[in-house]
């Protein structure tokens, strides 16, 4: 078991940025032209004109939400804060990652947007999107450090999918990323042996029988899993994840996350990092996120005063 380090939690976000960017141009595709389009190996194409015709390299909402979430962890020092996040997330609806969000959760930020009450009610028939379960990266990354606490991870999951949706499978599927990138950060098992201690954890859940179903977030999540286990090096999982065609830039982002936390951004080749649109941003928001899950877990003692509680009197010298 590892401890926690910077290598590996920026190797999960940019992991991730570098799997939605490559996924990016091949959204839609049939799985036979994705694998055309990549056949010459990992690197990042141009969208189609006819598609939105965005510049190879450029990351679509999945990567802009993770690191939304990731700002408002960070300045709350690990902890979910939804007055936090979901500002943010309606701001990302407001902008040019519209065009990227899925319909059903661009109505769910949309609604909250009118109320700015971040704590959708309940929907057990409501949808799980790709999307909606990959907020559950961050969620992963704040709780691998220290003991795990699985029902304030639960919890987490929850909090942040709450946001704007309300669907139980939706927080069911967040809560498995996270547990997977917790078990990548801390290399607990190996790839292949994540989904079966999901199943274990969230037996209750439903989340093994819906992974069965092709066309569910819980089948795709399976997929990128799969990809990973089945990689010796990162690029062989985005590519392998991206491949399928379909909901490839949250497949191979979600597939990223997992195979930058596994093998860390040292294991990541450089000319993905150089060509990827977000390098900066993202080589920036790592440390201090890693910073936030230490605080978390009380492995950082921060000695600076806080000016809104009284200074301490101490008694006077002898």
């Amino acid at each position: 078991m590892a401890h926690l380090t910077e290598n590996h939690v920026l190797g999960t976000l940019m992991g991730l940025a570098i799997g939605d960017a490559l996924g990016m141009p091949l959204i839609g595709m049939s799985e036979a032209d994705a694998r055309a389009a990549l056949a010459g190996g990992a690197r990042f194409l141009p969208q189609s004109e006819a598609a939105g015709g965005a510049a190879a390299g450029e990351v679509t909402d999945e990567t802009e939400t993770v690191l939304a979430i990731s700002e408002g962890l960070t300045t709350n020092g690990g902890r979910v804060d939804v007055d936090l996040i979901g500002p943010r997330l309606v701001y990302l609806a407001g902008g040019d990652s519209r065009k990227w969000i899925p319909e059903e959760t661009l109505r769910g930020l949309d609604a909250v947007a009118e109320t700015f009450s971040f704590r959708v009610p309940l929907d057990e028939d409501a949808p799980c999107s790709l999307d909606l379960a990959i907020r559950g990266v961050p969620i992963g990354v704040v709780h691998a450090a220290g003991s795990l606490d699985q029902r304030a991870l639960a919890d987490d999951a929850e909090a942040v999918i709450r946001i704007s949706s309300g669907s139980t499978s939706a927080i069911t599927a967040a809560t498995a990323v996270a547990l997977m990138v917790r078990f990548a950060l801390r290399r607990e098992a190996e790839p292949g042996a994540w989904l079966s201690m999901v199943d274990t954890v969230l037996a209750s859940e439903g989340f093994s029988e819906r992974r069965g179903i092709e066309g569910t977030a819980e089948f795709e999540i399976g997929r990128a899993v799969a990809c990973v286990a089945a990689a010796g090096r990162f690029e062989e999982a985005v590519s392998a994840a991206a491949q399928f065609g379909g909901a490839a830039d949250g497949r191979a982002a979600l597939a990223g996350a997992l195979a930058g936390a596994w093998f860390g951004a040292a294991g990541i080749p450089q000319g993905l990092i150089d060509d990827l649109g977000c390098r900066i941003y993202v080589s920036l928001a790592a440390p201090w996120l890693l910073k936030a899950a230490q605080r978390r877990a009380g492995m950082i003692i921060d000695l600076r005063p806080r000016f809104d509680q009284p200074r301490p009197e101490f008694p006077p010298r002898q």
